[in-house]
């Protein structure tokens, strides 16, 4: 599942503008049970998801939720959104396929969750605020606010290890180059999913 509130999953390389909104308690939720082929059990985007370039000016993105399912019992997560099985962007996910540019700009993101599915093959969670994936040289996050946003690593079951939470304000991944600037990041939390008896727990790695 991806985008609570707004997607541009276009394979034809559009561009998603958001100017000037409020995005509040939008969800997206993958479905249980995903197979690791065709049902990857992730939601990405909890409020914003864009397979492109991506603009958000002035605009307010609070309280969405990326969740996360659990997997089919035989499949291995391969933690990556590459590869679809992972939880991203509890606020923006941007998987930017066709290299066009982003800005993310005088921009508040506050209490927004990227969660991953739980079980017997738990998820990596990334970016409970932003997360941006193969996005070029000259994209810019400036003038924002990223607080109190969390990453949460799916728990496993019984004798398996709970997944990280990976970046709990901002995440780049797959290669992205990103210039942060005049930007607030702070009191956000990486957090390892609960391993199952006697199995550990994921790790929190990178809060801001």
């Amino acid at each position: 599942a991806g985008g609570g509130a707004l997607s541009n999953s276009s394979n034809v390389g559009a561009t998603l503008t958001v100017t000037g909104c409020t995005l509040k308690d939008n969800a997206a939720i993958g479905a249980a049970g995903g197979d690791g082929t065709t049902n990857y059990g992730s939601g990405q985007g909890g409020g914003i998801n864009s397979i492109g370039a991506l603009t958000v000016r002035d605009s307010t993105l609070t309280d969405n939720l990326a969740q996360g399912a659990p997997l089919a019992a035989y499949v291995v997560p391969s933690q990556s959104v590459l590869s679809n099985s992972a939880t991203a962007g509890g606020g923006i996910f941007c998987l930017d396929l066709f290299g066009g540019p982003v800005l993310i700009a005088g921009s508040t993101l506050t209490g927004n969750q990227a969660v991953g599915g739980s079980g017997t093959a738990p998820a990596l969670a990334e970016g409970g605020g932003i997360s941006l994936v193969l996005v070029p040289s000259g994209s810019l996050v400036t003038g924002c606010t990223v607080a109190n946003n969390v990453a949460r690593g799916g728990a496993g079951n019984a004798g398996v290890a709970g997944a990280d939470g990976v970046s709990g304000g901002i995440d780049l991944s797959g290669g992205s180059v990103v210039t942060v600037s005049n930007t607030t990041v702070n009191h956000n939390l990486a957090i390892g999913g609960a391993g199952g008896a006697g199995a550990k727990g994921g790790a929190g790695v990178g809060g801001g």
